[in-house]
């Protein structure tokens, strides 16, 4: 929670009621506290305030804990650039990563080297996982599997959502 303490640098007393903050100082603590609510440090989807909240929590600085993907598949969206993952982890993930399980994506196929969101990232490494423990998810092993979807599902089941 963000106090603003009267010996703040950035106290600036009220002409009318001294010793009270004024409307300012105010907005600036609570842009503040709006501001570290929405860090996402790892960009995983997922506010870094939320994250030690999911059960089993994740890590604030890990990208590949917290496994929203985008849905649909992008191999299989008809305008792949309008796809975007969420900050929940629905059946919709797990689906979306055993479509690339079923036609075999892995490093060096199409399905896995493409970046058809145009995001920069390859479309393998946004879907793929390593299996870290029950429902946690790893950084990519390149090849995506069934487990990788029964992980998705697996965080699904515990309820996933940022």
């Amino acid at each position: 929670m963000f106090l603003l303490s009267l010996n703040s640098p950035s106290y600036r007393a009220d002409p009318v009621l001294p010793g009270a903050l004024t409307r300012e100082d105010l907005r600036a603590g609570m842009d503040a506290q709006y501001a570290k609510s929405i860090t996402d440090t790892d960009a995983d989807g997922c506010p870094d305030v939320k994250e030690s909240l999911l059960a089993p929590n994740t890590d604030p600085s890990d990208p590949w804990d917290f496994y929203s993907v985008p849905t649909p598949a992008l191999f299989a969206a008809p305008n792949p650039l309008n796809v975007f993952k969420d900050a929940t982890v629905s059946p919709g993930d797990a689906q979306a990563v055993f479509a690339y399980f079923t036609v075999g994506a892995q490093t060096g196929t199409p399905e896995y080297e493409q970046d058809r969101n145009a995001n920069g990232i390859k479309d393998g490494l946004e879907y793929d996982r390593s299996v870290a423990g029950p429902a946690k998810s790893g950084a990519p092993d390149g090849v995506i599997t069934a487990s990788d979807a029964q992980l998705a599902f697996a965080q699904f089941k515990f309820a996933y959502h940022c």
